[in-house]
């Protein structure tokens, strides 16, 4: 995703009052996800607004992103490999 476009989705969705999920690091990096996140927020310092959790991606079925989800509750997700979490009632676009 370009830069400038990261940039405003995350200042966006920060705004809202939500996060903006990565499912992981890119390229298994962490140091590289955080050289990006540097340059997205002009190298000063990393965005409150973001998170990694691969488990959100498998709890709403997302795979294409950009994905937005709402959820009408906040909600327990599960930590196994093979479980399924219970998600509220929500909107995903």
């Amino acid at each position: 995703m370009p830069v400038p476009a990261l940039k405003a989705m995350i200042a966006d969705v920060a705004q809202a009052g939500g996060v903006v999920v990565f499912r992981g690091f890119p390229q298994g990096s962490a140091k590289v996800l955080t050289a990006a996140l540097l340059k997205v927020s002009g190298n000063e310092e990393l965005p409150a607004s973001v998170g990694i959790d691969p488990r959100l991606f498998r709890a709403f079925k997302i795979d294409a992103v950009p994905a937005y989800v709402v959820t009408a509750s906040d909600f327990d997700l599960c930590d196994g490999f093979d479980c399924v979490s219970n998600v509220p009632p929500h909107d995903r676009m």
